[in-house]
């Protein structure tokens, strides 16, 4: 397969996409090339033998292109999608193209991906560049993710539903810090420790005060017995019933220690935050009725958000 060369644009909102066509479309295409979105940075690749041209064709539209100073086999592209950036640290090694925070566009041998991949990495996951979903028929192109304009969001905002905003009202700063600040005084919520245990009761206890059907769904991690917290609001209407998942991962690792479970790891961020948030958000929808049924879960892993869950449920 014929090496490919690569340049990113890094667009501010969506101007310089705007330049190459002459429309209000979000990603231009340049002729010869393939690209990438990660937010509002883009990375072209083509064969290296059809570079000029695409270099050229980005010249004559005045669209900004910082190319990528070597050639690359395009199986080494490898996309990493990641918590906070425990993947460089853990493989400073490894040469990254485009950073765009918890997204990476890396350069790595395929079985140096695979290798890394089959290891036990919670907070990373690698995955070829080709092997991710492509958004039109050709299967040229991808988007990684799409950052919304602060325009786009407050219009949003202003659109919102009366009952939306009517819930959202019942969200209260107090109640969430007090949930963060008590997971975050277990010394570690690591998915196969006591801590960990008691982390799931406190939030179990929660849910019940709160009036959900709530149960501790037993599961292995790396063979060992945990749970995830489960908390279900039957919907009203008809069968079949949609569900609304609402979901974060209960557990905390010490990454520095190399997941040592007898290390400290208070995890607010990582993810007591969204646990805490998952509390809040129950607590703002336990006196709404939907017809939808509404599933609450505070998970022992995070990979596992809906396969492990809906597994065993039954609406």
């Amino acid at each position: 397969m014929e090496s490919v060369r690569l340049a990113i644009s890094q667009a501010a909102g969506d101007t310089a996409h705007r330049n190459l066509r002459g429309s209000a479309t979000s990603t231009a295409d340049l002729p010869g090339a393939s690209w990438v979105k990660f937010g509002d940075a883009i990375a072209y690749y083509g064969n290296a033998s059809d570079w000029p041209h695409v270099s050229e064709a980005a010249g004559r539209a005045s669209f900004p292109l910082r190319d990528h100073p070597h050639e690359i086999d395009p199986k080494h592209l490898h996309v990493v999608i990641q918590k906070g950036n425990l993947f460089q640290r853990k493989h400073a090694e490894i040469p990254v193209i485009l950073d765009k925070g918890r997204f990476l566009l890396v350069e790595m041998h395929p079985e140096q991906a695979q290798r890394l991949s089959g290891r036990h990495a919670p907070c990373y996951s690698i995955h070829p560049l080709e092997a991710m979903e492509a958004t039109d028929p050709r299967g040229k192109n991808r988007i990684v993710f799409t950052a919304h304009s602060g325009a786009a969001i407050r219009a949003s905002a202003r659109a919102a539903d009366p009952a939306v905003r009517e819930l959202v009202s019942g969200l209260s700063r107090t109640t969430y810090e007090a949930d963060l600040t008590k997971l975050t005084q277990f010394p570690t919520r690591n998915s196969t420790t006591t801590h960990f245990k008691n982390a799931c009761n406190f939030a179990k206890e929660q849910f019940v005060t709160m009036g959900y059907a709530t149960r501790l769904q037993d599961i292995a991690v790396n063979g060992a017995s945990s749970a995830n917290v489960v908390a279900e609001r039957i919907g009203a209407g008809a069968q079949p019933r949609r569900v609304v998942l609402v979901t974060a991962h209960l557990d905390s690792i010490n990454g520095h220690a190399g997941g040592d479970s007898a290390a400290v790891a208070p995890g607010a961020d990582d993810d007591g935050s969204g646990s805490a948030g998952v509390l809040e958000i129950a607590r703002a929808l336990r006196d709404h009725t939907a017809r939808t049924t509404c599933s609450l879960c505070c998970l022992a892993v995070k990979k596992r958000v809906c396969s492990v869950v809906m597994s065993s449920f039954d609406p």
